[in-house]
């Protein structure tokens, strides 16, 4: 119970010694996946292609999910030409061209 002080102004908390509540469980993302998605492999093939990346003010790279045209997934800072990547929302994988977003800069 939070209480103040009637003289001085000083606030502070009283408890009869319970526990405190349990903290509220973090909510997650709608197109999260429920399980971890299984790691790329240099064999798979992408089942998609886009070039459309979005730079947005803080310098992050945006692709929208070219199969399912749902999921809005964070290109890896790393990659500079060309990426392959997974959809967490329908699990398919596609390759992002990235020679035109460095070309706008």
């Amino acid at each position: 119970m939070s209480l103040r002080c009637a003289a001085c102004g000083t606030e502070f908390v009283a408890t009869d010694g319970s526990s405190p509540p349990p903290a509220p469980k973090p909510t997650r993302s709608p197109i999260a996946p429920t399980e971890s998605l299984p790691p790329l492999e240099t064999t798979e093939r992408a089942r998609g292609f886009t070039s459309d990346v979005r730079v947005l003010a803080d310098g992050r790279r945006l692709v929208t999910c070219p199969q399912c045209r749902h999921a809005e997934i964070e290109v890896p800072r790393r990659a500079t030409v060309a990426e392959i990547m997974r959809c967490p929302q329908c699990r398919g994988t596609f390759l992002v061209g990235l020679r035109a977003a460095s070309e706008d800069r």
